[in-house]
């Protein structure tokens, strides 16, 4: 469906997003002060938001099919297409994006430029990053041959494999991608196995911090 930005009535605004307490009930107000746009792809590089569903339906559908894991980070935002077995990078977060003055993105094919053993056939799925100053976006497989975790450098723009699965059922997929408060543990779960695994950094570093990726294996 549609990719929807909503902004809340002005007086769910926080000053700090990160205190619960100001925002919680941010979703919840019964208040008609809101703003409700779509996201509509206007060339191979701009975009607009717009107030229409049915142009953001249109526009989904023949742009980005399959829409999948969703995060931002600074002035971007990041999501995936699972059947073009794309990601895309809307820049300008806080610009207004008209069809007039219109914002600029980009496109990444998931199943190209990978670095290390592994592959990243299958469509993406989840994204995730560890931390808002982190130079990874995280990537997990939907299922298929290739289920695994893998790394987009925002730096190199190439895609690293964390780790892979080797041995498993047919159709497994990855899911439940998160890491520890301090960082050094990346956890993560083979849903058709039902196990879950946790990850460290062979050189015992940051996940998304300093130093490159080496890729693991699952067995």
């Amino acid at each position: 469906g549609a990719l929807r930005r909503y902004r809340p009535a002005k007086k769910a605004h926080c000053s700090n997003i990160r205190n619960k307490e100001k925002c919680w009930d941010m979703l919840h107000l019964e208040d008609d002060n809101y703003e409700l746009m779509f996201l509509s792809i206007l060339s191979s590089s701009k975009y607009a938001w717009t107030a229409s569903l049915s142009e953001g339906m249109r526009s989904a559908e023949e742009h980005f099919p399959g829409t999948e894991g969703i995060v931002y980070q600074g002035e971007r935002v990041y999501f995936v297409s699972k059947y073009r077995k794309m990601m895309f990078v809307l820049e300008s977060l806080n610009e207004e994006c008209t069809k007039s003055n219109p914002c600029t993105y980009k496109m990444y094919q998931t199943s190209e430029n990978v670095v290390g053993e592994g592959t990243f056939r299958e469509g993406p799925d989840h994204l995730a990053i560890s931390s808002f100053d982190s130079h990874f976006i995280y990537h997990t497989g939907d299922g298929g041959d290739t289920p695994g975790v893998y790394a987009w450098d925002r730096r190199t723009e190439r895609f690293y494999t964390i780790l892979e699965s080797l041995f498993h059922p047919e159709g497994e997929e990855v899911t439940g991608l998160a890491f520890s408060p301090d960082l050094r543990w990346m956890y993560v779960q083979l849903q058709e196995l039902g196990r879950l695994f946790r990850v460290q950094r062979e050189d015992g570093g940051l996940f998304g911090k300093e130093g490159g990726m080496r890729l693991l294996r699952v067995r």
